[in-house]
């Protein structure tokens, strides 16, 4: 049996196709950085609290074993994170600019809201 369509011959190497193939690509990513929708939803401040704590711990022990999970109540640190994060998120909210300048070791401008309070950037 034969065929009338024409199959090429010289067959190309696999490496160098695929070296001939290969582009690099670049991605970049934009993003808003928006109020936390809790914030202006919960009616207390130990709600405020707690519902992060919760979210965090769950996170946490999405990533470890069943035997290593933590249950029962929130303990005072993981309350104390789910504040941090609560403050963190309304400082990156409402004061964008001072924590760029921070971040990048320059001055605050001098119309700062928070120039008179020696603002400093740690480890948290």
């Amino acid at each position: 049996m034969t065929s009338d369509i024409p199959f090429p011959t010289d067959v190309p190497n696999c490496q160098e196709a695929l070296k001939e193939e290969r582009k690099q690509t670049s991605c970049a990513v934009g993003f808003s950085v928006e109020e936390l929708p809790i914030i202006s939803r919960v009616s207390s401040f130990r709600k405020l609290q707690r519902v992060p704590a919760w979210c965090l711990r769950f996170i946490s022990n999405a990533k470890l074993t069943s035997t290593e999970r933590k249950f029962g109540a929130l303990t005072t640190k993981e309350l104390e994170k789910g504040l941090v994060c609560c403050i963190k998120q309304v400082q990156v909210t409402n004061l964008t600019s001072e924590l760029q300048c921070l971040q990048s070791g320059k001055t605050l401008p001098a119309n700062s809201r928070i120039l008179n309070l020696y603002p400093f950037i740690d480890n948290d």
